[in-house]
């Protein structure tokens, strides 16, 4: 490849062109000097290596200004290839950025689709059951589908919770009530040993509530001369079985009696 065809640049071809005539031109003075040596030469000769010079200088002259002109050229070549380089620069990082987030993108979106949701570990009713309590989703997409049984399920739970929620309500209502009716009728078991005691103080001295240990002593020739009545006789055994029930727990002190071991405060 000639260099011709290498430079296509207008301005590097005329250069080119003007430094190949001036070789040319500088040859022709050398050959002309060599043949002439030591010899004096006519007066036209002179004259035309005197034109042959100044041909050379306005060349030179020329060169140099073509010089200078391919040199500013090559300048702005640089400097318009170094602008242009900074835009590919920019562009190529702007590319690789995209690539970044194209792959951050896909990775996302794979981990979205791959993600173990929530739903799917739900206690759903099967489709199948759903459908025929619904004909109306029939026809949906699997999408609108699965949106619809969650929503059937959400409703189902928010009604479950509501009657929970009543039925807490009402288990506390009767706590509060059993509590008030246990608590009643432990005041009205101290009332009836009040009212017994007060009724009969000298059969329970300095307020000591006096229980036989022996049922059958309830119904001895005894017992009938305090001149009580079958309220009374019925009082006291559920008195004492209630004593035996509780014993231990802190409600009644029961102890065997030191002075009489049938009886038992």
């Amino acid at each position: 490849m000639t260099i011709q065809e290498i430079i296509t640049d207008p301005a590097l071809r005329e250069c080119l062109a003007v430094a190949d005539r001036t070789r040319l031109l500088c040859h022709q003075i050398l050959r002309t000097v060599e043949s002439t040596t030591g010899v004096e030469l006519p007066e036209d000769e002179r004259i035309e290596r005197s034109r042959i010079q100044k041909q050379l200088n306005a060349l030179l002259t020329q060169i140099k200004g073509l010089h200078r002109a391919a040199i500013m050229s090559a300048r702005e070549a640089k400097e318009v290839t170094s602008e242009v380089r900074r835009e590919v620069d920019r562009l190529h990082l702007q590319l690789q950025n995209l690539y970044y987030e194209q792959r951050h993108l896909r990775g996302e979106i794979t981990a979205c689709r791959e993600f173990p949701h929530q739903y799917t570990s739900l206690p759903l009713v099967s489709e199948e059951e759903f459908l025929a309590l619904n004909p109306e989703h029939q026809d949906d997409d699997p999408h609108n589908l699965m949106i619809a049984r969650l929503n059937n399920e959400k409703a189902v739970r928010e009604e479950l919770e509501k009657q929970r929620k009543e039925l807490l309500v009402k288990k506390q209502a009767l706590i509060a009530e059993n509590k008030k009716r246990k608590d009643d009728l432990a005041s009205l078991d101290e009332q009836l040993k009040k009212f017994i005691i007060e009724a009969y103080p000298k059969y329970f001295p300095k307020g000591v509530l006096v229980i036989h240990s022996n049922a059958s002593f309830y119904s001895s020739t005894h017992f009938n001369s305090i001149h009580c009545t079958s309220y009374y006789i019925v009082f006291v055994l559920s008195i004492q079985r209630k004593v035996e029930s509780t014993r231990g727990c802190g409600d009644v002190s029961v102890q065997q009696s030191s002075t009489n071991p049938n009886f038992c405060w």
